[in-house]
């Protein structure tokens, strides 16, 4: 068995149990969000960072790399008579070191999600969309990749639409 595809297994298994967890977070925090604010207020702002450290595979650079960094989220919601409506913008700032080659890198994963939903008839439907960009030196090793999500809900809670494209292949320039 080869040992260091092992430890990038581990080490992606790891670090999709970190971004899972970032997601709840901020999901969380969403919902906080809805709580702090009142029928008919105006927007209720909420500000906070997190600090995050992972290790993932880059596929461009075909090395395990480790990155530390804060995630900072700012959330933005607003409830009416007639809607529960807002933003989440998140941006994770990171910087990190390859782990065969000891380059340097930076990382950069922005978000939106825009959030809409009816007291009167329960529908909810949440948009998000973002990119993720991993920077090293050389030529044709960074990393981009964009992310797109839209789904729409009945009263009931079931998934009624969606458009999902989590991680499309990375592109490498």
């Amino acid at each position: 068995m080869d040992l260091s595809r092992e430890k990038n297994s581990d080490m992606l298994s790891e670090g999709s149990r970190t971004v899972k967890k970032l997601l709840a977070a901020i999901v969380l925090f969403g919902v906080f969000a809805f709580v702090e604010a009142g029928a008919g207020q105006a927007a209720v702002t909420t500000h906070t960072t997190i600090p995050s450290s992972f290790g993932f595979f880059d596929v461009c650079s075909n090395e395990p790399v480790f990155v530390s960094g804060n995630v900072d989220i700012l959330i933005t919601s607003t409830v009416t008579d007639n809607t529960i409506s807002g933003t989440v913008h998140t941006l994770f700032k990171a910087t990190g070191i390859g782990l065969v080659s000891g380059q340097p890198y930076q990382e950069e994963v922005a978000f939106v999600r825009e959030f809409h939903s009816s007291p009167q008839n329960g529908q909810f439907e949440v948009t998000q969309f973002g990119e993720i960009n991993v920077v090293t030196p050389g030529g044709g090793n960074n990393l981009w990749s964009p992310i797109l999500m839209h789904l729409t809900f009945d009263a009931n809670g079931n998934l009624t639409s969606s458009t999902f494209n989590p991680f499309p292949e990375p592109t490498c320039h």
